[in-house]
C-alpha cells in the first residue's frame, strides 16, 4: 500500500518533486527511476534526485512542459498534437481529421499530395496551385481562361510541362510569358530562360508590359540592361544587344551611376520599372516564342512535329497530324482495320486490328481456328415447318466460310430463300433472315472471315447476289448478276484471287462465269465456259489461279482457268462419264469427284480430264438427293437419302474403289447437302425433316459407338413381335397389327403384351421409335413395364399427353415416379414422323427423359427406384398398364390406348448416357 501512495505522490509532484517522506527500506531489485520506490537507499524519494527529474516530466502525461509544443495525453496522431508533443503540421506525415484529406510527408508540392513549403494537405486539384506532375501542364490557381493555363482542365495554351509560378499567353503574335519566383542574377535567368527555348522577357509595348506583368513576381527581372557607360542611359537588350522600343520606369528611375552596368525589373508589385545591379538575384520573365515547324517540339496551333518537313509519315510539312488508314500509309494486314490515333513522339499514328475471323496483332493477321466436334442432329429452322433444302440443284447449300461461321441455305414459306448462321461450330444458330421472295435456286460461298456471298437463281428470271461483311449480323443489298438465265438450271459460286465467280446456265445452254472483285460486287464480266445443263465452280487449292468449270448434259463437260476465272481453256468431255443432277468437289490430291444420281462416283484426274473412273457401290438414293464434298486429305465424302428416308455419309477414301461402311445421320431425312470441315476429318450435314431443316457434324470414318447393354427389343421388322434379345415375345390383341415395320395401334383397344420377362430388371433405359396419329389424344401407353399382381400393381411408363396436353410423361403408378411440372414443349407433327424418346432410371432413383437425342425432362428424383422381377414382370406396348384391360384382353371403358405407330421399342439394362442416346438417335430404329 505504501509504494502506491509514494507513486501517487510522486506523480502529483512533477511540478517540483518535493520530498513528502524519507524511507530505510534496503534496495528494490530492479526497479526504475521514477517509479516512486527509494531505490538507493538513501532516505530520499527517487524524483526529489537531480538524475530522475525528468522522468517524471515525459511526455504523453497531459501537461506541456518545457520543450513540448503540446501534451494532450493520447496516442492519436490524427489530433492536433503528435505523439512526439509537437503540433501537427501539413508535411509531418499523418492526416489531420478535419483539417487535411492527406499527408505523404514527403514535402513534395508535384505529387497527388501537395506537402511541401506551402502545401495544404489536401489532395491535388486543377486550380491548387501546384502542378502535379504527369497529371496537369500548369496550375495558376487563379481561374482565368486565356492567361496560359485553361482553368478546369490545367492544359497549358504554352509552356506546357514546365512549372512556372506565373504564366500569360498573347494568343496574337503566339508569345509565352513565364514567371518563376525564384532568385537569380540576370546573367543566370537569361541562360534558363535560353534552355526553355526562350530568353528574359522584354516588353515591346504597352500591351505585352500588361502580359508581362500578370505572369511575373515582385520585382521580376526584365531582358533589358544598361551597357552604355559614358555618362547616359542607353537600355538594350540583353540578348541580340538591340535596343529598347519601349521603356516604363517609375517616377525618379532610372537612378543607378550612370558609370555602373545596370539591369532592369519590375518596381516590387508596381506596373512600373527600376533600375537595378545585375548581379542581384531576383525573380524572372522567360519569354518563349513560337517555333518553326520541324522543330521536334508541338508549338501551340501544332498537331505535331517530327522535326522534319516530310508529307505521308504521319505528321506533314506543317506540322498537322494525319491521317495513314485514310493515305494508305499504314502496314496493317490486308484482313486488319485501320484506326487513326492522336500523333505522339516515336509513336505510330494509327492501330491495326485484325478482322473478325482472323487473329493477331494486325500488322500479320492469321484466320482464327474453330474447333469442330461431332454434334447430334438439330433444328436448325428457327421454329419454320414449311422449309426444304431440295432447291433446283442438288449441292452447296451448306458452306464453312474463312474464320469458320457456318451458313446454311433453306428454302421457305414456298420459295423464299432464307440463310442462317453459326459462330461457334454449330451449337447454335441465328434466326434465319430472309434473302429474297420467288427463287429457284441459291448457293453460298465464303470469301474471307466475316464477308460472305449468297448466289440465287430469282423466279423474276435473273440470278443476283447478296453479300455479308460482318458474319451474317446484316446482309447488304442485291446485285443483278444477269438476266440471262436459263430455266430450270442451277447456279454455282467460287472465289479465286481476290475475285468472286458466279456460274450461271444462260439461254443458249453453256456455263458463264459472271466475274467481280469481291469488294464491288455492282459490276461483272462474263465468260463462256462449257456446255451446261447443271455447272458448277470449283478451286484447286494446290494450284493458286486455277479454276475449273464443270457441269453435266448429262454427259460431264469440264474446262480449265489458270487465271482465277479471267479466261478458260477447251472443254474436255470424258469418256465414259456422264450423270444428271450432278455434284462436284475437289480439295487435295488432284482428284475431281463427281456424283448424282447414278449410285457411284466418278474420278477424274486434273492431269487427265478426258478420263473419268467410275466406282461403283453406293446404294440407290432419292432423286436429286445426293451431294459430295472432299476433304484435304483427297477423300470424297458422300451424303445421300435413302429410298424410303433416312440421311447417310459414305467415305470414298483416296485412291480407294471401294466405299466405308455408310454412317447414319440420322432415320429420317431428305435432300441432304454436305461440306466438310477444316481439321480433323469432319463434315457438316443439313437436310429436311418434315419441312424443318436439320444439322449435324459427323466423323465418316468412323460408325457412332453403338449402346451396350440391350436386354429386350420388339423391331417388328419381321412382321412378328417377338423379342430379338430376350425371351418377352409379344402378342398382339384386338385390331393390333404390324405393318411395313411398324406395329399400327387405334387408340381405341389395340396393343401388344409379352410374356414375362426372363431376368430382374433394376436400372434401365426405356426407348422406342413412335409417331402419333392424334396430338390431342391423352394418357397413351407407348411402352411400359410392368408387374400386374394384385399384390404390386406397379409400372413405370412412356406416356404420351397423360399430364400435360402434347407432352411425353413419366408414367408410374399413383404417379409416384411420375413429373409433376410441364416440360413446355407439345408435338406438333403427327404420323408417319417417327420421335426417339428415351426414358433413363438410375440406381438412385433419378429420372432423366430424352426427345430425339436431347434432354427433354431434366433429372429428377421423385422417389426409390422400382424393380421389376423375372418370371412376373411383362412388357406393354400401346396401352398404359394393366388396370385399363381384363384378362382376355377386354378394355375396361377408360382411354390410355395410344393412337399411333411404333417402329422400334427397347429395354437396355442400365440409365444409357446422352451420349449413347445421341448415338441411337444417329443409328435410327433400324440400327444399333
Amino acid at each position: 500500500m505504501r509504494a502506491l501512495v509514494l507513486a501517487l505522490a510522486c506523480a502529483a509532484a512533477t511540478a517540483g518533486c518535493t520530498v513528502l517522506t524519507s524511507f530505510d527500506q534496503p534496495v528494490e531489485q530492479g526497479a526504475q527511476c521514477g517509479d516512486g520506490v527509494d531505490n538507493d537507499g538513501n532516505g530520499l524519494m527517487d524524483c526529489q534526485e537531480a538524475s530522475c527529474a525528468d522522468a517524471c516530466e515525459r511526455c504523453g502525461d497531459g501537461h506541456p512542459d518545457d520543450g513540448e509544443q503540446c501534451d494532450d495525453g493520447n496516442q492519436d496522431d490524427t489530433d492536433g498534437c503528435l505523439t512526439g508533443c509537437v503540433l501537427a503540421r501539413c508535411g509531418d506525415g499523418h492526416v489531420q481529421a478535419g483539417v487535411e484529406t492527406c499527408d505523404d510527408g514527403n514535402g513534395d508540392n508535384g505529387d497527388a499530395c501537395p506537402d511541401g513549403v506551402g502545401g495544404t494537405c489536401v489532395d491535388a486539384f486543377c486550380g491548387d496551385s501546384f502542378v502535379e506532375l504527369g497529371v496537369e501542364e500548369c496550375d495558376d490557381g487563379n481561374g482565368e481562361p486565356g492567361d496560359g493555363c485553361e482553368p478546369g482542365t490545367c492544359v497549358a495554351t504554352c509552356g506546357g510541362g514546365i512549372a512556372a509560378d506565373g504564366r500569360a499567353y498573347d494568343p496574337s503574335t503566339g508569345h509565352c510569358y513565364l514567371g518563376f519566383a525564384e532568385t537569380l542574377d540576370v546573367i543566370t535567368a537569361n541562360d534558363v530562360c535560353m534552355e526553355l527555348g526562350g530568353y528574359l522577357a522584354v516588353p515591346d509595348d504597352v500591351g505585352e508590359d500588361t502580359l508581362i506583368r500578370a505572369a511575373a513576381p515582385a520585382s521580376a527581372s526584365l531582358g533589358l540592361a544598361d551597357g552604355d557607360l559614358d555618362g547616359g542611359y542607353g537600355f538594350r537588350l540583353v540578348t541580340g544587344d538591340l535596343p529598347a522600343s519601349y521603356l516604363n520606369f517609375s517616377s525618379g528611375q532610372p537612378d543607378e551611376p550612370l558609370d555602373a552596368l545596370i539591369c532592369v525589373s519590375y518596381d516590387g508589385d508596381l506596373p512600373t520599372w527600376q533600375d537595378n545591379d545585375c548581379a542581384t538575384g531576383r525573380p524572372y520573365v522567360c519569354e518563349l516564342e513560337p517555333q518553326p515547324c520541324g522543330d521536334l517540339v508541338v508549338q501551340p496551333g501544332e498537331e505535331c512535329d517530327d522535326g522534319n518537313a516530310a508529307d505521308g509519315d504521319g505528321c506533314d510539312a506543317s506540322c498537322a497530324d494525319e491521317d495513314e488508314c485514310a493515305l494508305g500509309t499504314d502496314n496493317c494486314d490486308l484482313h486488319a482495320t485501320c484506326f487513326n490515333q492522336p500523333w505522339a513522339p516515336q509513336q505510330p499514328g494509327f492501330t491495326c486490328e485484325c478482322d473478325s475471323g482472323y487473329v493477331g496483332d494486325g500488322v500479320t493477321c492469321t484466320p482464327s481456328v474453330v474447333a469442330f466436334t461431332p454434334l447430334p442432329p438439330a433444328t436448325i429452322s428457327g421454329g419454320m415447318t414449311d422449309c426444304t433444302t431440295a432447291f433446283g440443284q442438288a449441292g452447296h447449300k451448306l458452306e464453312v466460310a474463312p474464320g469458320g461461321v457456318l451458313y446454311a441455305l433453306m428454302l421457305c414459306g414456298g420459295g423464299d430463300v432464307y440463310v442462317t448462321e453459326s459462330g461457334d461450330a454449330g451449337q447454335s444458330w441465328s434466326s434465319p433472315t430472309v434473302l429474297a421472295s420467288g427463287a429457284d435456286e441459291a448457293t453460298v460461298v465464303g470469301v474471307q472471315p466475316g464477308r460472305t456471298v449468297v448466289a440465287m437463281a430469282l423466279t423474276t428470271g435473273e440470278v443476283a447476289v447478296r453479300q455479308t461483311l460482318d458474319g451474317g449480323a446484316t446482309w447488304e443489298p442485291a446485285q443483278t448478276v444477269t438476266t440471262d438465265v436459263a430455266g430450270g438450271s442451277g447456279v454455282a459460286a467460287a472465289v479465286s484471287g481476290g475475285e468472286v465467280l458466279i456460274g450461271v446456265t444462260s439461254t443458249a445452254g453453256t456455263l458463264v462465269v459472271h466475274r467481280a472483285t469481291a469488294a464491288d460486287l455492282s459490276s461483272f464480266a462474263s465468260v463462256d465456259t462449257v456446255t451446261s445443263v447443271f455447272g458448277k465452280l470449283l478451286i484447286d487449292p494446290q494450284a493458286p489461279g486455277n479454276v475449273w468449270a464443270v457441269a453435266d448434259t448429262p454427259d460431264f463437260q469440264l474446262a480449265l482457268s489458270t487465271d482465277d476465272g479471267a479466261s478458260f481453256g477447251v472443254a474436255h468431255a470424258p469418256t465414259s462419264g456422264g450423270q444428271a443432277y450432278s455434284d462436284w468437289a475437289l480439295r487435295g490430291g488432284g482428284r475431281i469427284y463427281v456424283t448424282g444420281d447414278a449410285p457411284e462416283v466418278d474420278i477424274i484426274q486434273v492431269t487427265t480430264p478426258d478420263v473419268a473412273t467410275a466406282v461403283t457401290g453406293l446404294a440407290n438414293a432419292a432423286p436429286q438427293s445426293r451431294t459430295i464434298t472432299a476433304d484435304g486429305a483427297g477423300h470424297a465424302i458422300v451424303a445421300q437419302a435413302g429410298l424410303s428416308g433416312g440421311v447417310d455419309v459414305i467415305r470414298l477414301p483416296a485412291g480407294a474403289s471401294v466405299f466405308d461402311v455408310p454412317v447414319t445421320v440420322e432415320a429420317v431425312g431428305d435432300y441432304p447437302s454436305i461440306v466438310s470441315l477444316p481439321g480433323g476429318g469432319l463434315v457438316a450435314v443439313s437436310y429436311t425433316v418434315a419441312g424443318e431443316i436439320r444439322f449435324a457434324i459427323v466423323d465418316p470414318a468412323t460408325s457412332p459407338p453403338a449402346a451396350l447393354g440391350l436386354i429386350h427389343r420388339w423391331s417388328f421388322e419381321t412382321g412378328f413381335a417377338d423379342d430379338a434379345y430376350g425371351f418377352a415375345d409379344g402378342t398382339l390383341f384386338n385390331g393390333a397389327a404390324i405393318v411395313g415395320g411398324r406395329l399400327i395401334l387405334d387408340g381405341v383397344d389395340d396393343y401388344l403384351r409379352t410374356s414375362p420377362i426372363d431376368a430382374t430388371i433394376g436400372a434401365r433405359t426405356l426407348v422406342a421409335w413412335v409417331a402419333v396419329d392424334n396430338l390431342a389424344q391423352r394418357g397413351g401407353g407407348v411402352l411400359t413395364l410392368e408387374d400386374p399382381t394384385p399384390a404390386n400393381d406397379i409400372f413405370d411408363a412412356i406416356v404420351y399427353g397423360e399430364g400435360f396436353a402434347g407432352e411425353w410423361f413419366v408414367g408410374s403408378d399413383f404417379g409416384q415416379r411420375s413429373n409433376s411440372a410441364p416440360v413446355g414443349v407439345a408435338e406438333t407433327a403427327t404420323t408417319p414422323t417417327l420421335v426417339m424418346l428415351a426414358y433413363a432410371y438410375q440406381p438412385d432413383g433419378t429420372i432423366t427423359t430424352y426427345r430425339d437425342g436431347v434432354v427433354y425432362k431434366a433429372a429428377f428424383a421423385p422417389g426409390p427406384m422400382q424393380t421389376y422381377g423375372a418370371g412376373v414382370a411383362d412388357v406393354l406396348i400401346g396401352v398404359r398398364h394393366d388396370d385399363a384391360i381384363l384378362s382376355t384382353g377386354t378394355p375396361t371403358g377408360t382411354d390410355p390406348y395410344l393412337a399411333g405407330q411404333v417402329e422400334d421399342a427397347r429395354i437396355y439394362d442400365h440409365a444409357l448416357s446422352l451420349a449413347e442416346i445421341q448415338a441411337l438417335v444417329s443409328a435410327g430404329p433400324n440400327g444399333l
